[in-house]
């Protein structure tokens, strides 16, 4: 179930954009004036694939419709007092979901909210008039709406409120909902904010808190990790091979090379694929096995090694979809990005960084630009689910106009593998580069359908 087009309209009160998603090339970009929707439209979308009806309902705009591949639509419908969704299915009709209920916000003098906010926090919140609170990471002043809005999704499901639960849990809207991959990268990339918990320091032992990461860090956390579990696997699928060895050959289910020369020819794809392996860093010590099959084997020298070339080809399966994104991420990096640094993969560090002289560099050693670049194209090639829709706020942030030339061209690649549909927001000319056709430009009063259904 894909999205096909987006309409909205009144969005703040006077735009009016229809955007047709490109089916061909699987990406879309719109573009306009700073104040045209494009962010909000993403915020709008997020909130409600991420059943966060709170911030759904505040959203300046009066109708959204939604229209998907298999001919069915959701059309939201945002009036003063009243949010009502309609999903529209030719063979259930309309369904409806009222989510008026969440025009009420809720109260500043939810205490309860507020000091459990201020203790999993990072940094302090200060009251500054009754619905006014000083943000002192970023000396930002908010109501309390925004701060339940931004921070919402780090509290516990007992203070989250029960209403929106209610709702949440309705089995054919979470189904609605689940159906449908949406993933927003927004244009805040570099930080992110997660529970960690601490068995000592300032909090006691146990006790769960959020803070604040650098992303880069994160995912070369959660890469290193990754390869950790195809590891096991690996090793789990190797006891099994030789668990089951008599098993195998008795039911004649392993095919013995009777040709030598077909022997040696699979003998060299395995030592191949072995070597495309530890370039991308899937294995440490992995040697490659250069030893040559001599022209006379007896027999059961031949099964042994029809045995050892069929097993390991079947354990090195395991890492061929983590193997392809991991080429494709160090390719664009290495060989069409960084000019002065280099990124390896370290099957238990993660990313590791050097200079141009081979000193290791830390992750807040990169600039801002490679940073945001490792990032986007982790996110896109790691944790994006496939046949979903990904949102992109402006992708060209700190980026240089030669690396905003390419993106398109290497998000193309990426959506290939990946099988998702693109639909980005951008400022540059340089990142559009020329590809017109896939764009829609959003302004007042005025539809442009650029694009080639």
């Amino acid at each position: 179930m894909r999205i096909t087009q987006i309409e909205i309209s009144g969005l703040f009160g006077m735009f009016h954009h229809v955007i047709p998603l490109n089916k061909a090339e699987h990406i879309t970009i719109i573009y306009g004036i700073n104040g045209i929707g494009k962010t909000m439209l993403f915020k709008i979308l997020d909130s409600f694939f991420n059943a966060q009806f709170h911030k759904l309902v505040g959203f300046p705009f009066s109708t959204l419709r939604l229209d998907f591949d298999n001919e069915e639509k959701i059309i939201f419908n945002n009036r003063e007092k009243t949010f009502i969704i309609e999903h529209h299915n030719a063979e259930k009709g309309i369904i409806s979901f009222d989510l008026s209920k969440y025009k009420t916000a809720p109260k500043s003098e939810d205490t309860n909210l507020l000091r459990h906010l201020q203790e999993i926090l990072p940094f302090p919140i200060s009251r500054m008039t009754n619905d006014r609170f000083l943000l002192h990471d970023t000396g930002e002043s908010v109501n309390f709406q925004e701060l339940i809005d931004r921070y919402g999704d780090f509290l516990p499901i007992n203070y989250r409120n029960k209403k929106e639960k209610e709702i949440a849990n309705k089995p054919f809207l979470d189904k609605l909902i689940a159906n449908i991959n949406l993933y927003f990268i927004q244009t805040q990339r570099l930080l992110s904010f997660d529970y960690r918990t601490n068995n000592r320091g300032s909090f006691e032992r146990g006790e769960t808190r959020m803070s604040k990461i650098d992303t880069v860090q994160k995912y070369s956390e959660e890469l290193a990790a990754l390869i950790r579990e195809k590891h096991t696997e690996y090793a789990k699928k190797s006891e099994e091979f030789e668990l089951s060895l008599g098993k195998r050959l008795r039911g004649k289910e392993i095919t013995i090379y009777s040709d030598i020369e077909e022997l040696k020819r699979e003998n060299k794809i395995l030592e191949d694929k072995r070597a495309d392996l530890k370039s991308v860093g899937l294995f440490e010590d992995m040697k490659e096995d250069n030893s040559q099959i001599p022209n006379m084997i007896d027999e059961i020298e031949r099964a042994v090694l029809s045995v050892n070339i069929q097993d390991m080809k079947n354990k090195l399966r395991i890492f061929d979809e983590l193997y392809e994104k991991l080429n494709i991420f160090l390719d664009i990096l290495n060989n069409k990005r960084f000019s002065y640094k280099k990124i390896a993969i370290h099957p238990k560090k993660g990313f590791v960084f050097t200079d141009a002289n081979g000193i290791v560099l830390g992750a807040t050693e990169l600039s801002s630009g490679e940073q945001n670049e490792i990032v986007l194209l982790y996110e896109l090639l790691f944790k994006v689910p496939e046949n979903s829709l990904v949102l992109i706020d402006e992708p060209e942030i700190s980026l240089h106009v030669a690396w905003q030339k390419e993106f398109l061209k290497d998000l193309a690649d990426i959506v290939k593998v990946r099988h998702f549909d693109i639909l980005l927001a951008t400022h540059s000319p340089s990142i559009i580069n020329g590809n017109w056709d896939l764009t829609v430009e959003l302004a007042k009063n005025k539809v442009i359908l650029s694009i080639n259904a």
